[in-house]
This record gives C-alpha cells, structure tokens and sequence, in this order.
C-alpha cells in the first residue's frame, strides 16, 4: 500500500500554522495562552512573575559572562583580578 503524499492543500493543520503570521491569528494564539502567562489567583501570579523574572535574569547573566572575562584579562597586564573572576564565575553559575 503507497503512502498518500501530504501537503499543505490537503492538511488544514498545515494550513493553520500559517495563519498565526497574521494580526488576527496572533490575537487568537495570545487570547488562547493568556490564562497561562496571567493565572488567576495571587500566588500563580507569584510563581509566573518570578519564573519570568529569573528567566530574564539568567539571560541577562549569559550575556554579561563573556564581558566579564575580557575585562579580566585587560586588567592580568596590571594585576590578578581575584574579584573580576568571582564576578565570572558567579554569572556563569547564573546563567544555567
């Protein structure tokens, strides 16, 4: 038995994954996950809030980490910096 070719005419999933390109369909797509970005009561709203928060933060870490390590060796010409590498590590720590 042959396998039937699918493609994007004959499959309206296919076809729907197209649709979240437009204004129309990214308010439908933000409307459907809404209560999950926004729950309903205070202490889900905690928890998602700081989830975001620390997600950003490890971010923010993981692009600060390589900046920290060229700043370490500009300053090994004048001295060895104990501090710059904690700073280092503790990013790198952050970031994962």
């Amino acid at each position: 038995m042959r396998a039937a070719r699918m493609s994007v005419a004959s499959d309206p999933t296919l076809m729907d994954a197209g649709a979240l390109l437009t204004c129309a369909g990214l308010k439908e797509f933000f409307a459907v996950l809404h209560p999950y970005f926004n729950p309903p009561t205070w202490a889900l709203k905690v928890r998602a809030y700081s989830c975001f928060l620390l997600l950003g933060l490890s971010k923010a870490c993981l692009i600060l980490a390589p900046i920290q390590v060229a700043t370490a060796v500009d300053q090994l010409a004048y001295r060895f910096p104990w501090d710059l590498i904690v700073l280092y590590i503790a990013l790198r720590i952050g970031s994962r």
